[in-house]
């Protein structure tokens, strides 16, 4: 749903012509296809616009997503604004945890003999 449509697989490409036949589906693909732009390009100004559009859809989903959004308003609008992620900080803590889970199975595994 977020990839750019360049970047489909050719299956995937066919999952999206799938989704283009549902009415909601197609609102919801078109809807995370901006969402995730405006973050790449830090449009904060559209976020208000998004966020009525999405509310307006009637899916249940998105204004459940509305909703944490503008809990969270300062920090959603932080990321659209500012160039700092906490991208690198998650691909370590991500790493981290399969390390040990590897470390965990290994342990277990020679365990059980």
């Amino acid at each position: 749903m977020i990839l750019p449509p360049a970047k489909l697989t050719e299956v995937q490409q066919h999952q999206l012509t799938q989704i283009n036949r549902n009415e909601e589906l197609r609102t919801v693909y078109l809807l995370s296809q901006e969402f995730v732009t405006l973050l790449k390009e830090r449009r904060e100004e559209v976020l208000d616009s998004w966020q009525r559009r999405a509310k307006a859809s009637q899916v249940r989903e998105l204004s459940s997503f509305v909703n944490g959004l503008r809990r969270d308003d300062a920090a959603v609008r932080a990321a659209c604004r500012l160039p700092w992620s906490n991208g690198p900080t998650e691909g370590h803590s991500n790493r981290l945890k399969f390390l040990k889970r590897q470390c965990l199975v290994a342990l277990i595994s020679t365990c059980s003999v």
